[in-house]
């Protein structure tokens, strides 16, 4: 048995890891793998960079993988012929944590997804309300909003709409779309703001 590290990138596992942090890893036969462990594996059909993901699955002949910041677990099971290396520790600006296994490692697992399914659930909820704008009929006129758009040699290009002294919404310029900001979302549809008002 030697311990490996490999440095941690993507996002499929945030909540346990960020990108950047150290995973010291070792060897592990598919026998002693338990549902809750963090393991790294190749995934077929013959990936080039390693997963790392968790098993929430596994029977006598294959596991089950999800990172657990995914909505859904991995669209193939691992064979009992796979070669897996086993997560045991992170290690985030030089201190140490042990990883959870088994169990422990399963329940860490279930907050994580509570919190994915309750993030995604906001995140449509959010983008429903702004595409409909329940209380647009409330809302100010567009000839009540103000575009002050500035740029000075050292700062990127910025533009907001503002109505009296609020912010109503940002303009996003690599998206080439107005972000509206807090309750501003409930009163204006995001594509009424981007046909009356250009900021590029």
């Amino acid at each position: 048995m030697y311990n490996e590290t490999l440095h941690y990138t993507g996002n499929s596992m945030l909540g346990v890891f960020q990108p950047g942090d150290a995973i010291v890893t070792c060897p592990v036969d598919f026998a002693d793998i338990q549902v809750g462990d963090i393991v790294i594996f190749l995934a077929p059909p013959a990936y080039k960079m390693p997963t790392v993901h968790r098993v929430i699955e596994k029977n006598a002949s294959r596991l089950q993988t999800q990172g657990d910041n995914n909505l859904s677990a991995d669209p193939y099971q691992l064979e009992c012929t796979t070669k897996f290396r086993l997560a045991i520790k992170l290690v985030r600006q030089n201190v140490e944590f042990e990883l959870s296994r088994g169990p422990a490692g399963y329940a860490e697992f279930c907050r994580h997804h509570r919190m994915v399914y309750w993030r995604n659930w906001k995140n449509r909820a959010v983008r429903l309300m702004q595409k409909t704008a329940p209380l647009r009929c409330f809302a100010p006129a567009l000839a009540d909003l103000k575009l002050n758009v500035f740029h000075k040699s050292d700062t990127p290009k910025q533009a907001l709409l503002y109505y009296h002294d609020t912010v109503v919404a940002i303009y996003n310029f690599s998206r080439k779309t107005w972000q509206l900001q807090d309750k501003w979302g409930w009163y204006f549809p995001v594509k009424k703001l981007n046909r009356n008002f250009k900021a590029d």
